[in-house]
């Protein structure tokens, strides 16, 4: 082999910061420098803390980059909707068949 250097990590190479230096470089919804596409995450989330390094911001980030003419696009929404809002109704439900439960006992003795 003709390339017989050492490898090198990015923080050794001349004029390198690493990927911290990248991240505080490059301000956010910047494009990369591979041409990654702009953050989609809203200014309010931004301002939040909120990034695609964040869980809450990669998701965020990810449904907001969802393209609705596309078709594809509108399925995975639909079961990102489903996915969040189908744990939270049934949670819903219960609470409700628990209060009503305790009212009818309450009102109905016996």
């Amino acid at each position: 082999m003709d390339d017989e250097r050492p490898e090198q990590r990015p923080e050794e190479v001349p004029g390198h910061g690493g990927a911290e230096a990248y991240d505080d470089a490059v301000p956010p919804g910047a494009p990369g420098p591979h041409g990654h596409r702009p953050l989609a995450v809203p200014d309010d989330g931004q301002r939040m803390g909120l990034d695609r390094r964040t869980e809450e911001g990669a998701l965020i980030d990810f449904a907001g980059s969802l393209d609705p003419a596309r078709r594809g696009h509108r399925v995975v929404a639909w079961v990102l909707i489903g996915a969040f809002g189908l744990p939270a109704l049934l949670a819903l439900w219960q609470l409700l068949g628990i209060l009503l439960d305790g009212l009818l006992d309450a009102l109905l003795p016996g």
